[in-house]
């Protein structure tokens, strides 16, 4: 079933009324229709909004684990391998998401591209032609490929002029 946010008013014998936070309507429920939300309503949007810093290379890593110069040693350590941890991940993660891509456009060249091609040989039902097969007209050559087929006519050849502005 769908859930949905509300907030409780009141407490009955039956159940709880309830209002809706998206609709505003306000209905009567039964206790086991009710259930607590797991996010834990506004209190997991505000752990969301941890402000992150860009480093100069592009990583992004959270503003708490910026080194300030009041830190002990210990301390700037620590942040030191908590960042590197943290540019390795989003590393492997930018080396996934590119392998990603990559496969992706391949996969799509392959299943559009690559399968309309007419293909002759062994298991495609297309028998390939043979290179000594005689041709259609009296002009064509045993042994060459495309004879007795017309030359490509091309545009007749104009000079091309620059006009100066």
């Amino acid at each position: 079933g769908l859930w949905y946010e509300c907030v409780i008013t009141e407490q009955t014998e039956k159940g709880y009324k309830v209002t809706f936070t998206d609709y505003g309507t306000k209905i009567e429920v039964r206790f086991d229709q009710i259930r607590l939300s797991g996010s834990g309503g506004k209190v997991a949007e505000k752990k969301r909004t941890i402000k992150e810093v860009t480093t100069p290379a592009g990583y992004k890593i959270p503003e708490s684990l910026v080194i300030q110069k009041t830190d002990t040693d210990d301390v700037i350590d620590t942040k030191k391998r908590k960042i590197q941890a943290i540019k390795k991940q989003q590393r492997s993660d930018k080396i996934e998401e590119d392998a990603l891509k990559q496969q992706t456009g391949w996969q799509k060249f392959f299943y559009t591209k690559a399968s309309t091609r007419s293909k002759c040989g062994f298991m495609s039902g297309k028998p390939r032609e043979s290179i000594f097969k005689v041709p259609d007209t009296l002009e064509g050559k045993v042994g060459v490929v495309g004879s007795g087929k017309e030359m490509t006519k091309f545009a007749e050849p104009r000079k091309f002029t620059y006009q100066y502005v």
